[in-house]
């Protein structure tokens, strides 16, 4: 489920974004994993958008765990 949130700095809105998740498998034992994601974007003009990100996934299965996690930056800028 994504759920968001939008907040005004300076007036400049930044969206606030998370997702949680949980998942288990039906046919192999031990296996399946939580995860989450956090986000935001901020405005810094008509065109362009600056946007963070972090996604963590603590997984299990069979082979071993497996474990990871995604930093994203950017700047975003429209024509």
């Amino acid at each position: 489920s994504l759920v968001g949130s939008e907040m005004c700095i300076r007036d400049r809105p930044m969206t606030l974004m998370y997702t949680m998740s949980e998942s288990d498998h039906d046919t192999i034992a031990n296996a399946g994993g939580d995860a989450y994601s956090l986000g935001m974007q901020y405005k810094l003009s008509k065109t362009s958008r600056f946007y963070a990100g972090l996604s963590d996934y603590d997984g299990e299965s069979a082979a071993g765990d497996t474990d990871y996690r995604t930093y994203i930056l950017g700047l975003r800028h429209d024509f």
